[in-house]
């Protein structure tokens, strides 16, 4: 390794696999996912533009009376999204200005809605076979999402940590007020 970053790094010295991998086509070979991605954000910013969202999540969203339900209500919207959008960075976005107010209304901080967000969006994206994240990584894995899944339980425990944060309040933090949005 040492030799490596003195001397550089010589493809032929990396060993079949590592080679395999480096000759995959570079920027051209990950052409299908910029197009999903973008094609993913079209038809998210259509959804929001003609009211869909609102029309799908504010039923979820008026439903909400508890901290517990706050959160399971976020974590099924931000699914819900990431599902119809493709995109974890778009769901995200939706998400958060769907219930920035909300959060504060009920005496939380956003911090929280930023991590149940995260818990949720980011660990679900790989798992949607036309978001982004889940046509690069079986591209890159050369395997099936269905192969990888069950390797993915960092995922799965952290929606069983935020239900049982959002059930016995620990880790939660409540909203202080002006000086939390500076």
């Amino acid at each position: 390794m040492v030799e490596h970053v003195k001397d550089g790094f010589v493809a032929a010295d990396a060993g079949a696999d590592a080679i395999k991998l480096l000759n995959r086509g570079g920027l051209s070979s990950m052409l299908k996912s910029f197009i999903l991605i973008y094609i993913c954000f079209y038809f998210a910013g259509i959804m929001e533009q003609i009211g869909a969202i609102e029309v799908l999540l504010g039923k979820l969203l008026k439903s909400v009376k508890t901290r517990f339900t706050l959160i399971l209500a976020t974590s099924i919207s931000v699914v819900i999204l990431v599902a119809i959008g493709g995109s974890s960075s778009l769901a995200l976005l939706l998400t958060g200005e769907m219930y920035n107010e909300k959060y504060k209304e009920m005496g939380l901080s956003t911090l929280n809605l930023s991590r149940t967000m995260e818990d949720f969006g980011t660990g679900m994206a790989g798992f949607i076979p036309w978001s982004g994240s889940g046509v690069y990584y079986p591209s890159v894995l050369g395997v099936s999402i269905g192969a990888y899944l069950p390797y993915c339980f960092m995922s799965y425990a952290v929606w069983v940590i935020a239900y049982v944060y959002a059930a016995t309040g620990i880790c939660i933090k409540p909203y202080e007020g002006e000086e939390e949005e500076a």
